[in-house]
């Protein structure tokens, strides 16, 4: 079947290397059980992630909606419809859009069984990302309001997960992983010459994973965004590799 697919890689360890901290507890190699986050660890396949979101029946759902011949002619052939106001879609461009997600996110899962690079979400909000079948990444995002007074601030998304300021993860993934191995600061300017120094934090000793925590400013939601981002070490690794034997567009 001919159906569009979605590969999504996410580059923030690669972001972070390179930085310099103004900490270092110089940790040693911890060797401890995996991270577990939200029922989630690194290296779980996709039927151990199924069965953890309480959906594996999806598999075979999915081998039968593929298989059907009548599914490439559906999928392709999308209905018009007209509409009064922007958002009276007709019933049956709704259902093919219903229709197609399913699809897409079939064919997903079929090219994370066959080794490919595949987003998936998760039910408490995380973004999980799988290559070669098992579970390679895992990221989270909590928003934090800048200022309670502030006009116009909102909570950016709400699958987002709860409002948390950077201390706040920061003492609970401590209190999960043990202290970070590096704690410092990093500098952005925005595209008013502003300049803003954020909290970062790194666990790097670990020899199955890194884990990364850092902030940043969204001025459009006036919030903070917590990023925190669960790294299988070979997988983090390769990343470098590939953004490092990447050719340089002004060279």
């Amino acid at each position: 079947m001919k159906f569009p697919q979605l590969f999504t890689c996410m580059f923030f360890g690669v972001a972070l290397v390179g930085q310099t901290f103004s900490q270092d507890t110089s940790a040693s190699a911890r060797a401890a059980l995996p991270v577990e986050i939200n029922g989630h660890h690194i290296g779980e396949t996709l039927l151990q992630f199924m069965v953890a979101e309480g959906t594996p029946q999806m598999f075979q759902d999915c081998a039968t909606l593929v298989l059907d011949p009548s599914t490439e002619k559906r999928y392709a052939t999308e209905p018009k419809f007209s509409y009064k106001a922007k958002e009276d879609f007709t019933q049956s461009y709704l259902d093919w859009l219903t229709f197609k997600s399913r699809v897409d996110e079939c064919v997903n899962l079929a090219d994370g069984l066959k080794g490919k690079t595949i987003p998936l979400s998760s039910k408490s909000g995380a973004n999980i990302t799988f290559a070669e079948n098992k579970l390679v990444q895992i990221s989270l995002v909590f928003p934090e309001p800048i200022c309670s007074s502030c006009t116009g601030a909102r909570r950016p998304d709400s699958v987002f997960g709860p409002m948390l300021s950077f201390d706040d993860v920061l003492h609970d993934l401590t209190a999960k992983v043990g202290p970070p191995d590096t704690l410092g600061e990093r500098q952005m300017q925005n595209g008013f010459g502003g300049i803003f120094t954020f909290p970062v934090a790194a666990w790097t000793s670990r020899p199955d994973v890194t884990i990364y925590a850092t902030q940043d400013r969204d001025d459009e939601t006036v919030t903070h965004l917590t990023t925190v981002l669960i790294q299988e070490r070979a997988y983090g690794d390769r990343m470098v590799q590939l953004q490092n034997a990447r050719p340089n567009a002004f060279q």
